[in-house]
């Protein structure tokens, strides 16, 4: 009767108490890791605002600035990807005049009176790559 009741009053609320405290441990345990990883960052970045301001939001417990800094670390890197994205277009573009001005012209192996190889191909392409 005994083990009855204990099992139905208190059981529940222990087993419970003791997953919420595992749930805690690793809560603190990625916090902690997380906090190791920002203090690396920011000595390897020094000058890094956004690291510096995740690695606050970390220490301090601050879930507000710490989804501050991070949309922040968002948009930098949205804005690395569009700056990388208008290198690679301009580098395109000049090739795609290249292309289209010996086409025009018919020079190299669009001067031919046949279409090129693979060859021929693969080494336009090397050379094309050596001047960029």
């Amino acid at each position: 009767m005994r083990i009855g009741k204990a099992v139905n009053n208190s059981l529940l609320a222990i087993l419970d108490s003791r997953f919420k405290k595992l749930k805690l441990v690793q809560l603190e345990e990625e916090i902690r890791d997380l906090k190791a990883r920002l203090k690396l960052a920011a000595r390897v970045a020094k000058s890094s605002k956004a690291t510096a301001k995740l690695l606050a939001a970390v220490s301090d417990e601050d879930s507000g600035e710490y989804r501050d800094a991070y949309e922040r670390l968002l948009e930098l890197k949205a804005v690395r990807q569009t700056s990388i994205c208008v290198a690679l277009c301009s580098a395109n573009r000049e090739r795609r005049s290249a292309w289209a001005s010996a086409i025009r012209n018919r020079t190299s192996v669009h001067g031919r009176g046949e279409p090129p190889s693979r060859s021929d191909r693969c080494v336009d392409l090397a050379s094309a790559q050596r001047r960029t």
